[in-house]
């Protein structure tokens, strides 16, 4: 709808289903195309992301200040998580 909104404004005399239409079968190809898989063979890849200085409050309202050490093998998908306090 907001897609439809915004090219009505810009001059579109259309239907509402012929966007739809049109969204609809793009958004599948794109969808398709940001989701493709990229194999490895076992043991060659891993991908490693680092977030630090984090800071987290509980419900209670405790804070607490970390980092998150995240690797994820690319073979299996394993996900290997290990949250820290210090950076060593």
């Amino acid at each position: 709808m907001a897609v439809y909104k915004f090219i009505v404004k810009k001059g579109y005399k259309g239907k509402y289903s012929t966007i739809v239409a049109f969204i609809n079968k793009h958004k599948n190809i794109e969808i398709k195309k940001a989701t493709a898989r990229f194999e490895t063979t076992l043991g060659l890849q891993a991908q490693v992301d680092w977030k630090e200085n984090l800071t987290i409050v509980s419900k209670p309202g405790e804070i607490f200040k970390g980092n998150i050490f995240l690797m994820v093998l690319g073979y299996s998908r394993i996900i290997y998580v290990q949250l820290t306090t210090d950076k060593e």
